[in-house]
This record gives structure tokens, sequence and C-alpha cells, in this order.
């Protein structure tokens, strides 16, 4: 049975540090949250091309079209993109949640195996990143 649910505390993330205070570094940091599926989001993510969010060894078993749907927070309209094993970005909008957390959904085809899911935005903030969900349409 392939996993669905992989929490966004839970993936790599490149610019994360804990010696300067993370909001004024302009690095990731977890905040939490009571509405997040796991009680954490991840925020202060972009601005920069390396302040990402990477989900590494998502498995899938079949070759198919996957809905990929991304939980997130946001206090304004934010934008970001999406990447599947490093291959054509797609960008993503999002509405405001008022501290609840909501899904957007982006469906994509897969070969089954090992992929890795990249949320970035080199230039403006993203949302508070709270899960992403794989399933198989």
């Amino acid at each position: 049975v392939d996993r669905e649910v992989y929490e966004a505390e839970s993936a790599y993330l490149a610019a994360y540090q804990e010696l300067d205070p993370a909001e004024k570094a302009g690095t990731p940091f977890f905040r939490q949250s009571p509405t997040a599926s796991g009680g954490v989001t991840v925020t202060n993510l972009g601005g920069s091309r390396d302040n990402d969010l990477v989900w590494k060894d998502i498995r899938v078993s079949t070759d198919g079209k996957y809905r990929f749907d991304v939980r997130y927070q946001a206090d304004e309209r934010r934008s970001f993109y999406m990447q599947v094993d490093y291959g054509p970005a797609v960008a993503v909008s999002v509405d405001v949640t008022k501290g609840q957390s909501k899904s957007h959904t982006v469906e994509l085809p897969l070969k089954a195996g090992m992929h890795t899911v990249r949320l970035f935005n080199a230039v403006g903030r993203l949302p508070d990143i709270d899960a992403l969900q794989v399933k198989g349409l």
C-alpha cells in the first residue's frame, strides 16, 4: 500500500537553520497550528530559489494520473511552483484561508517508482505548508 500523506514537517528544507532567528534570516521554521493535520506548518518559505520544501521518496506502485493535494494556510493571496522530479514547474496560486488549512489540487501523470516533489518561489513567499496528499485517480 502506497503512503498518501506527507507532512510538511517531514520534508527536506534546504535553507533550514537554527543559528539565527529564522524570521530575521529569511529561513523556514515550524509554526504550531491547531488546524494543521499534524499540528504544525512550515512557514517563511520562498524569497530565494534555495528556500524550498522538498518531499523525497514519494512512492507510487502503478503508472497513471495522480492527484496532488497541497494543504496550506495563507493570510494573503500567495503563489508558488510545484515540480515533480525536477521537471517542468507548475504555477499554483492560493487564496486567503483565515487560519484554516485548505487544499489546492494539481493532477499529473507519474510512472511507478520513487519521486520527488518540490515547492518553491524564488521571488515571493509561499503560504504556510501543512501537508501533501498523493492519490491515484
